[in-house]
């Protein structure tokens, strides 16, 4: 299943892990493995990108984003469309990787606020004096 990502303008997202595809629901992206980059926009011929399982990508929203990103494990999974909504935050939606133990990879490339706001949408007690480690088990749990 697709992680669904919002970004503010201005924000940048790094995977290590190699992606097949993402695709733009709001917004423009720009997709850059540091030698090539590619514009990626909502609602035009060229709002989805296929990434062939590249690793250490970045994403870099100009104006704000709806993302969805599959990750190159997951790509025999139909793709469902990126959230189209008017209003752009800064929330990220929790992911179905990493909440079931899975390979974890989405928890460990998240910041360590961006673990704490998973958490407290979670209600989960004592976030703030968590290590990235203990929120990530705690998430997990």
């Amino acid at each position: 299943m697709p992680e669904v990502l919002t970004l503010n303008a201005g924000d940048t997202r790094t995977f290590d892990a190699g992606l097949a595809s993402v695709q733009v629901g709001v917004g423009s992206v720009i997709v850059t493995d540091g030698h090539d980059s590619t514009v990626v926009k909502a609602d035009t011929d060229t709002d989805t990108l296929a990434c062939e399982g590249k690793p250490s990508l970045a994403l870099y929203s100009p104006d704000g984003a709806n993302v969805a990103v599959t990750y190159q494990d997951e790509a025999e999974t139909p793709q469902e469309p990126a959230q189209r909504v008017s209003g752009v935050s800064a929330e990220v939606e929790p992911s179905e990787r990493g909440d079931t133990g899975g390979n974890g990879g989405s928890y460990e490339s998240r910041t360590l606020d961006e673990l704490r706001e998973l958490a407290a949408q979670r209600n989960i007690k004592g976030r703030a004096g968590l290590s990235k480690a203990e929120l990530i088990e705690a998430l997990r749990a």
